[in-house]
């Protein structure tokens, strides 16, 4: 029975003037101090956007939200400094309650030259670790000398994927697949698919 969740700690998160609403508050870590730690407690009640990202029919934490995660905290901790998220990985996933909230830490760790390792965990649910890892990766501080993306042409690999699908096609498949997507994050208007990829 998942009981409801702390509003003081919702409320202490949002008067900090956090760089953003998904990262809580910042403590130390007594074990490591070296490490920054961040934790909230994220419910839907609170973040309702976070209902229209399910995965068979259980609401889970995006990716994005990982993402986001990270790079607020590389802004709060370095303000004048940019970061970009580099080998990102998704371990597993997050189950936000009906009821109640999930809480999470993020930990950054300096893993030199200026980067920094994160680890997002989240308490465990029934049959998991007690703080399995959700997501890790390197927040590298952006290199403006670094090279220009190749450019690529839309017509070219538009007729290179030539099965096209509008954006209702594109979601009912999804959710046949078990993933369903709420307006928050139906973003998709067209999609182009091939053999080998999609546009």
């Amino acid at each position: 029975w998942p009981e409801p969740g702390d509003p003081t700690r919702t409320k202490y998160a949002l008067r900090a003037g956090q760089t953003s609403p998904l990262l809580g508050h910042r403590f130390e870590s007594s074990l490591d101090p070296k490490a920054m730690l961040w934790e909230t407690d994220l419910q839907i009640s609170s973040l309702p956007y976070l209902n229209d990202h399910r995965v068979l029919r259980s609401a889970v934490f995006p990716a994005s939200g990982h993402i986001d995660m990270a790079l607020s905290a590389a802004r709060e901790m370095f303000p004048d400094q940019i970061f970009e998220v580099r080998n990102a990985v998704f371990a597993s996933a997050a189950y936000i309650p009906e009821q109640g909230s999930k809480t999470f830490q993020l930990a950054l760790t300096p893993d030199g030259n200026g980067a920094y390792s994160f680890a997002i965990r989240s308490r465990g649910d029934q049959g998991e670790a007690a703080w399995p890892v959700r997501s890790h990766g390197i927040l590298q501080p952006f290199q403006s000398e670094a090279p220009a993306p190749e450019t690529v042409s839309l017509a070219a690999l538009q007729a290179q994927y030539t099965m096209h699908r509008d954006a209702q096609d594109h979601y009912a498949r999804t959710t046949r697949c078990g993933l369903q997507y709420g307006p928050a994050f139906q973003l998709v208007q067209e999609a182009w698919v091939g053999d080998l990829g999609s546009l």
